[in-house]
């Protein structure tokens, strides 16, 4: 399973594979630069077996989609960026002017059940109407539409690749049934995956709302996979 747990690195030097144990039957990061180039976490003996059994032979190997194959945190960073220079503009903010925009982002995605679009700009109008009360200043709704759009300007722009992402793709899919599980709202992660041109790597494309154990268990189960 290859995801972005820990870090975000370029995926010719280091690809991170996260083994979740009540899967495969492990429990730890292996760090892959290349087929020949192993760096071992453990004794060599144990990572060349699971070596031997997980990475020569044909796997599904399941990917993420979202800050694994294409940047997007960053989009989001830089969205945060301007709307917090648009409030210090304004004089609406102080020390927890971050916090507060996140916290508003997450009781969001948790009062709507899961990572929809509207989530993000709504938390840029919320947080304005917050420092609004907390500077007893009238909130311009044609300023607050502006902020608004900030947020969404995130879904408008063209989402670039991790370096030799698709290089990647290529050469596992030779061998290996890839899957691609990715956490969000259907029609704009599939949105995204068709803009990239990556879709065509997957045999299987599925779009969750959450994704834990259960989640995976049953895409094992739905597709019969060990």
């Amino acid at each position: 399973i290859f995801t972005t747990n820990i870090r975000k690195e370029n995926l010719t030097e280091i690809v991170e594979i996260k083994i979740v144990s009540r899967i495969v039957g492990a429990s730890d990061i292996y760090m892959l630069k290349t087929d020949e180039d192993i760096r071992y976490t453990k004794n060599r003996s144990q990572n060349k077996k699971w070596v031997d059994v997980y990475m020569y032979k044909p796997q599904t190997v399941i990917f993420d989609f979202d800050d694994t194959l294409v940047y997007t945190y960053k989009l989001f960073l830089a969205a945060t960026d301007e709307f917090m220079l648009a409030m210090k503009k304004m004089n609406l903010y102080d020390a927890d002017l971050f916090k507060v925009l996140d916290d508003f982002d997450i009781q969001n995605v948790h009062k709507n059940g899961g990572f929809l679009p509207e989530n993000f700009p709504d938390a840029m109008q919320q947080t304005y109407q917050y420092y609004c009360k907390k500077c007893n200043r009238k909130p311009d709704a044609t300023v607050s539409e502006n902020l608004q759009k900030i947020g969404w300007s995130v879904f408008e722009k063209e989402h670039e690749l991790l370096p030799d992402a698709e290089q990647l793709l290529e050469e596992l899919r030779q061998m290996h049934t890839l899957f691609l599980l990715t956490q969000g709202h259907e029609e704009t992660q599939l949105k995204k995956i068709s803009s990239t041109g990556l879709a065509e790597y997957f045999a299987e494309i599925k779009v969750v709302q959450q994704k834990n154990m259960r989640t995976f268990q049953k895409l094992l189960n739905e597709f019969q996979l060990n």
